[in-house]
C-alpha cells in the first residue's frame, strides 16, 4: 500500500535522485528545436545558384552571337557598307572582285543600282575625315564661346 501511495503522489518533473528522468528531460528540448541552417551555407548556395544562372545567360548570348554573325565567304565578296532607307529597304555597297556594286535591297527584290570600278570609287580617307571633324569641333567651340559671352 505504501508503494501505491508513493507512486500516485509523485511530483510533475524529475526528482533529484532519478538519473533516467534527468537524461530524458535534458534531451527533450534538443529534440523539439531543429537547428537552423548556417548563414554562410545558405548564402553560398544562393550565390552558387546565381552564378549558374548568369553563366547560362552568357552561354545563350554567345550561342546567339555565333549563330547570327554573317558567314565569311571565300574572300570573293565583301560588304563595304549599308544604309537603311526604310524598315525593309536598304542600299548596300558590295565589293566583288575588282568591281563595287551598289544594290537596292527590299523584302522581295535585290536590284543592281550602279556598278563601279575601283578607279571610279572614291572612298574617304581617315585623315580627311578627322580633319573635317576637327574643323567642326573648333567651329562649334567658337560659336559656343560667342553665345556664352552674349556676342552674336
Amino acid at each position: 500500500m505504501t508503494f501505491l501511495l508513493a507512486n500516485s503522489f509523485s511530483l510533475p518533473g524529475p526528482v533529484a535522485g532519478d538519473a533516467a528522468a534527468n537524461s530524458v528531460a535534458a534531451a527533450a528540448p534538443a529534440a523539439i528545436s531543429t537547428p537552423l541552417p548556417d548563414l554562410t551555407t545558405s548564402l553560398g548556395q544562393t550565390l552558387g545558384g546565381l552564378l549558374v544562372v548568369i553563366a547560362a545567360l552568357f552561354a545563350c548570348l554567345w550561342i546567339i552571337k555565333r549563330l547570327s554573325s554573317p558567314r565569311r565567304g571565300a574572300g570573293l565578296m565583301r560588304v563595304l557598307g549599308a544604309t537603311a532607307l526604310g524598315p525593309r529597304e536598304r542600299i548596300v555597297m558590295v565589293e566583288a572582285g575588282n568591281k563595287v556594286l551598289m544594290l537596292g535591297v527590299t523584302a522581295n527584290n535585290i536590284s543592281a543600282l550602279h556598278v563601279f570600278t575601283h578607279d571610279e570609287l572614291v572612298l574617304p580617307s581617315p585623315d580627311r575625315a578627322s580633319a573635317t571633324n576637327d574643323a567642326t569641333v573648333a567651329s562649334f567651340a567658337s560659336r559656343l564661346r560667342q553665345a556664352l559671352k552674349g556676342t552674336p
